[in-house]
């Protein structure tokens, strides 16, 4: 684990986490666990999403192929921010789709309203889960492997550059991975905020 972040994150409006990393790399375990262990609101940004486009597409990879990259990171700006707003007095644990990081707007109002901490997974055990279910619409058909392999490498630049901590989970299990995740929100709260009613 490390911090990345220099930021005064008292100054931020509440206590929000952000959990985000590529597909697949536990982001909505890891939240779900947090938010339950903490007793805070809970929310996966793919199923806002989803929740938003009422019956027109079942699955968020549908609307994502049929609509396309920019009108999803529109709706996924549109749902996250509202979702913020709805809930400005409550301690959130939201976490990310795994392109996230690739939105611009998305990213700046997540730093703005509370603090990211990015999942990073090896490339390998990644590239595995992802075609597991078909090959998404992020990546080339033709070449699966090779534009998993770019995508990863731009990602990870991303999310080094947007994150305020990264837990390197290539070395730990899935519990501990939860446990890290969980630890490390409780000492940014005590440490940045001076809270420490969660347990």
């Amino acid at each position: 684990m490390t911090y990345l972040t220099s930021r005064k994150l008292d100054k931020l409006r509440q206590t929000v986490f952000f959990i985000t990393g590529m597909k697949h790399s536990g982001k909505t375990s890891a939240a779900m666990y947090a938010a339950h262990r903490m007793g805070c609101r809970f929310a996966d940004s793919d199923d806002l999403v989803l929740g938003s486009i009422g019956d027109m597409y079942t699955s968020v990879r549908e609307f994502y192929r049929a609509e396309g990259k920019e009108l999803f990171m529109e709706r996924e700006f549109q749902v996250v921010s509202k979702f913020l707003d709805d809930y400005r007095e409550e301690d959130l644990c939201i976490s990310l789709g795994g392109g996230a990081c690739d939105n611009q707007a998305l990213m700046d109002i997540c730093r703005a309203s509370g603090v990211i901490i990015v999942l990073r997974e090896p490339a390998e055990a990644l590239y595995n889960r992802i075609i597991e279910g078909g090959i998404p619409p992020f990546l080339d058909a033709e070449d699966p492997r090779g534009s998993f392999s770019k995508l990863y490498d731009q990602r990870n630049g991303l999310y080094n550059a947007f994150g305020d901590v990264i837990i390197d989970k290539a070395e730990i299990s899935v519990e501990q991975m939860l446990q890290e995740v969980h630890l490390k929100i409780l000492d940014i709260r005590e440490r940045y905020y001076g809270r420490q009613q969660f347990r």
